[in-house]
C-alpha cells in the first residue's frame, strides 16, 4: 500500500510539473508574441522618425540651394555696380584732371590773386569781378 501511494504521489507530482511547464511555455509564448509586437512598434516608429529626418535634410538642402543661388546672383550684381562705379569714378578722375588742367588754365589768364581775395574776403564773385573789370578800366 505504501508504494502504491508513493506511486501515486510521484504521477501526481509529474502531473502537477507538466501543467506548470505548460503553463511556463504558454506565458513565455505571450511574452514573446508582446516582445515581438513591442519590437516592431520600435521599428516603425524608427523607421518614421528616419523619413521625417530625411525629408527635413532634402527640405534644407532645397532651402540652401535658393539661399546659395540668391546668394550667387545678389553677388553677381553688386559685382556689375562696383564694376560700374568704378568706372564711373575713373571716369570722373579723368574727367577732373582734364577740368583741373582747364582751370590752372584759366586762372593764370585772367590772374589768379583776385580770385583769391574774393574767395578770402567773402565777396561774392560779382563783386569780385565787377571790382576787377574797374581795375582794368581804370588802371591810375
Amino acid at each position: 500500500r505504501r508504494a502504491v501511494e508513493t506511486k501515486c504521489d510521484l504521477v501526481l507530482a509529474q502531473n502537477e510539473m507538466e501543467r506548470r511547464h505548460e503553463q511556463e511555455i504558454i506565458a513565455k509564448d505571450e511574452e514573446l508574441k508582446n516582445m515581438r509586437i513591442y519590437i516592431q512598434e520600435i521599428l516603425e516608429s524608427q523607421a518614421k522618425s528616419e523619413l521625417n529626418f530625411m525629408n527635413e535634410i532634402t527640405s534644407l538642402a532645397n532651402k540652401l540651394e535658393k539661399v546659395e543661388a540668391n546668394h550667387k546672383k545678389e553677388s553677381a550684381e553688386k559685382d556689375e555696380e562696383i564694376t560700374r562705379l568704378e568706372h564711373k569714378v575713373k571716369d570722373l578722375r579723368s574727367g577732373s584732371v582734364r577740368g583741373t588742367s582747364v582751370r590752372h588754365s584759366y586762372r593764370g589768364r585772367f590772374g589768379e590773386t583776385s580770385s583769391l581775395g574774393s574767395h578770402s574776403t567773402g565777396r561774392s564773385s560779382r563783386n569780385s569781378y565787377s571790382s576787377r573789370s574797374m581795375q582794368k578800366v581804370h588802371p591810375w
